[in-house]
């Protein structure tokens, strides 16, 4: 009778969470409001200031009650380096302080390439934290040699697990951001570059470890200058929202003019606009601002300009912010 009993209620356990971690296989059926984990993951190359501006910020951030688990990890380093887990944000924050960038444990040569897949790869193979729906944020300084990461975005697109890369604009080691930009665009992700002495902020541009989730994704191709429709955005809820759009796809190149997107509500006939000029010159591949939405489908339209006629492939993400009531579905994968 004991054995029947602990069975159904190991039953009733199980399937009261979806994202549970059971018999070793995380489980891949989960929305966004399910228990997960958030990963911080840094370069040993990044200047361990910038790492310690994080950790001095990430208490102004409210920490959704969602990740149940924190996780850090430093690569790059001679000797790759265990995943670290922790209950809360203040464990981490004091595992982030005892484990900063050492110049002494970086590779021998500046052109070795980056193990930053490789990071993502032991990620996905841990099972002692639920990893379905959990949020990544990578800073990145040296950049990966060639690689196929097909597979791996299967995986990550399985899971739900949303990656965040904010990229060094004066990178070491390989040449391959196309591959993290691969990676971003195909998982509802980001891949951002910013200046050495700003890439902390990368952290915090994106969703990092908020209550916020994502209501639109879209990936685009432009070249020269134009106008192209984009999909139709659905704000189910009425209340902040954070905007965020890329201007360029690589890090050297400065053929950015402007770019206008223009947000109409079909039903109150209300429009919003996103002009690259809001950024004031922080940031230069990208922007951010954060305004308020009536729900409803807006009509998405994007006018851009650039002084050549190189192909650059960019993204836009719209997620909740603090008075939008955060979504519990996930967003089809736009490629």
């Amino acid at each position: 009778m004991r054995a029947i009993q602990l069975v159904l209620f190991l039953s009733f356990f199980y399937f009261s969470n979806p994202c549970l971690v059971l018999s070793n296989f995380p489980n891949d059926k989960c929305t966004p409001q399910d228990d997960t984990t958030y990963m911080f993951a840094y370069s040993n190359d990044i200047d361990s200031k910038k790492i310690l501006d994080v950790v001095k910020r990430m208490p102004s951030i409210r920490l959704s009650r969602k990740f149940v688990k924190l996780a850090r990890v430093r690569f790059d380093v001679q000797q790759p380096e265990e995943i670290v887990y922790h209950n809360n944000l203040n464990e981490l924050r004091s595992s982030l302080n005892k484990s900063l960038p050492d110049p002494s444990l970086s590779y021998s040569n500046t052109s070795t390439g980056s193990d930053v897949i490789s990071v993502l790869e032991k990620f996905l193979e841990k099972t002692k934290s639920p990893i379905c729906g959990s949020r990544i944020n990578f800073i990145v300084k040296r950049l990966p040699t060639e690689v196929n990461v097909e597979s791996i975005i299967a995986k990550l697109r399985k899971y739900h697990i949303e990656v965040y890369f904010a990229i060094s604009e004066n990178t070491i080691g390989g040449n391959n951001h196309d591959a993290l930009n691969e990676i971003a665009f195909k998982t509802n992700g980001v891949s951002i570059f910013l200046k050495d002495e700003i890439i902390d902020s990368g952290v915090f541009v994106t969703q990092r470890y908020a209550e916020d989730t994502l209501i639109y994704a879209a990936n685009f191709n432009v070249s020269g200058q134009g106008t192209i429709e984009l999909p139709p955005m659905t704000v189910p809820n009425k209340g902040g929202h954070w905007f965020l759009m890329s201007f360029q796809d690589d890090p050297v190149s400065d053929s950015f003019q402007s770019a206008t997107l223009t947000c109409t509500n079909t039903i109150a006939n209300n429009t919003f606009i996103f002009k690259d000029n809001i950024i004031e010159g922080r940031y230069e591949k990208f922007g951010v601002i954060s305004p308020d939405l009536e729900e409803g489908i807006y009509t998405m339209k994007l006018e851009y300009k650039y002084d050549d006629q190189n192909v650059v492939r960019l993204f836009i993400r719209i997620s909740t912010f603090v008075t939008a009531p955060p979504v519990d579905y996930w967003l089809p994968y736009d490629n």
